[in-house]
C-alpha cells in the first residue's frame, strides 16, 4: 500500500499564502477544511523531493507522538507538491432541521491566530530581529525553550497524567529530536509558532514545514555516488554531521547548531522530557521508519532516495542515543 496523491484542480486557490519563498496557495477541500498547498521546487526541470520529505517527516511526528499538521501528497496542474491541513481551525458538527447535507451540518470554527516565532520572540524583547529570517544568531534554543515554558500552553496532546510533558516546552523539545532525526535545516523563527486565542489562551502550534530534511534536494545520481562512497567526507554519515539547524547557542555565535545539539541543548534544559521523547524514538525504530518510507509512491521518492533517507535516519538515530548527561 502507498500513500495517496491528490489531485487539486487548478482553479481550487481561494487565496495566496505571501510567507516564506515557495509558491503556495490556500484551498477548500470537499469536507469544508483548509489546506496550503506547496509545490516542490524544480532543479534542472526535475522535481526535488519537497513533497515527500514534509509527508515522511509528518508520519514519522505522528509515530513518536508529537504534535504535527497533517500532510498529504498532491499535484497541481501536473506539477509534483504537498498539502498541508490548516492547524488553526478544528471540526465542529451542528444540528440542522433543514438539511440532510453534512457538509452544511458541519463547519471548520477558527481557534485562533497563528502568531510566528519571530513575533511571539518580539512581543517579549522588543529589540529582537523579528525581519531576518536566517542567520539570527538571537535564536537561540534557552530564549525559545524559556518563552514556551512560561507563557504557552501545550497544543492538544495525548498524554498519561504519569507523564513528563508539563510545558509547550517540553512538547517543543519533541519538534527538536524530530529535527536531529530527519537532518531538519529549516526551523527557523517563522518555521514554528503560537495559535493565540482571546478564549483558550497561546497555544504551541503543532510542528509543520519540515521540506529541508533527509537529502531531499539531492538527484539520484548525487545519492547513488554518497550511498556507495569510500570518502567517509561525502557518505551518509557525513553528510549527516554537517546539518545545520537555524538555532544558535548564544547571541553572538557565528555558527549555528547542528539539529542534534539543538536537541542537546534542549535537553539540558528539560531533561525529563528530552529523556521521554528518547525513549519514544525507540519504538520508531528502523522496521517502522522504514515502513513509512515504503509507503511514498515510487514516482514521487526513487528508490537511491529511500535508500538514503532511511541511512540518514539510522545515522542521526544512532548519534542521537549517544546523547550526553542529559538525564534527570
Amino acid at each position: 500500500m502507498t500513500y495517496p496523491i491528490f489531485d487539486i484542480p487548478v482553479d481550487s486557490p481561494v487565496s495566496d499564502e505571501p510567507m516564506g519563498t515557495k509558491r503556495k496557495f490556500w484551498l477548500i477541500r470537499e469536507d469544508g477544511s483548509r489546506w496550503l498547498f506547496k509545490y516542490a521546487r524544480v532543479n534542472d526541470g526535475v522535481a526535488t523531493g519537497e513533497d515527500w520529505a514534509e509527508k515522511v517527516a509528518c508520519e514519522l511526528a505522528r509515530l513518536l507522538g508529537i504534535p504535527v499538521a497533517p500532510v498529504e501528497l498532491a499535484t497541481c496542474g501536473g506539477q509534483r507538491g504537498m498539502v498541508s491541513f490548516d492547524v488553526t481551525r478544528r471540526h465542529i458538527n451542528r444540528e440542522s432541521k433543514t438539511t440532510t447535507d453534512p457538509l452544511l451540518q458541519s463547519f471548520w470554527e477558527p481557534i485562533g491566530a497563528l502568531v510566528h516565532g519571530n513575533e511571539f520572540l518580539s512581543v517579549i524583547d522588543p529589540a529582537y530581529p523579528k525581519e531576518r529570517v536566517y542567520r539570527v544568531s538571537e535564536h537561540t534554543v534557552d530564549r525559545v525553550v524559556g518563552l514556551l515554558e512560561s507563557t504557552v500552553f501545550l497544543p492538544p496532546i495525548e498524554l498519561d497524567s504519569a507523564e513528563p510533558i508539563e510545558t509547550a516546552a517540553d512538547a517543543f523539545v519533541g519538534y527538536l529530536l524530530l529535527d536531529a532525526l530527519i537532518g531538519n535545516t529549516d526551523r527557523h523563527h517563522e518555521n514554528w509558532g503560537v495559535i493565540v486565542s482571546p478564549e483558550e489562551g497561546n497555544r504551541l502550534c503543532p510542528s509543520y514545514d519540515h521540506a529541508s530534511s533527509l537529502g531531499r534536494n539531492m538527484s539520484d545520481e548525487e545519492l547513488k555516488d554518497r550511498l556507495t562512497t569510500r570518502d567517509g567526507n561525502r557518505s551518509v554519515q557525513g553528510y549527516a554531521a554537517r546539518a545545520k539547524s537555524a538555532f544558535y547557542d548564544q547571541p553572538n555565535d557565528q555558527k549555528p547548531l547542528s539539529p542534534i545539539d539543538a536537541f542537546r541543548k534542549a535537553a539540558l534544559l528539560r531533561p525529563k522530557a528530552a529523556v521521554y521523547w528518547k525513549i519514544h524514538s525507540l519504538t520508531f525504530y528502523k522496521r517502522s521508519w522504514k515502513e513509512i518510507i515504503d509507503q511514498v509512491p515510487d514516482s514521487i521518492m526513487s528508490e537511491p532516495a529511500k535508500e538514503f533517507a532511511d541511512r540518514m535516519l539510522q545515522a542521526n538515530f544512532e548519534e542521537l542515543l549517544k546523547g550526553q548527561a542529559n538525564t534527570p
